[in-house]
């Protein structure tokens, strides 16, 4: 299973919108009890969407965190 960009996540949640409320993104808003105005900054990519609308498009935001060392210059592959 791959991560989905943002891109893919606003068009799922887009369509779920389309299909499950006939397109209106305000009828949509007030049953996931969120703002319009929020719903749709969610759409245009200004606002991460909230672990309700995620839920609701049948979605999951993980956390991934890597450390790296600073005190070690990154290390370069082999040239050939």
């Amino acid at each position: 299973m791959r991560p989905l960009t943002d891109l893919e996540v606003r068009a799922r949640i887009s369509n779920l919108i389309e299909h499950s409320y006939g397109g209106k993104q305000r009828t949509a808003a007030i049953a996931w009890g969120v703002s319009p105005q929020y719903l749709s900054s969610v759409l245009i990519g200004k606002r991460p969407p909230s672990e309700k609308i995620l839920a609701e498009s049948g979605l999951i935001r993980t956390v991934m965190v890597a450390y790296f060392d600073q005190s070690k210059p990154p290390s370069r592959a082999p040239v050939n």
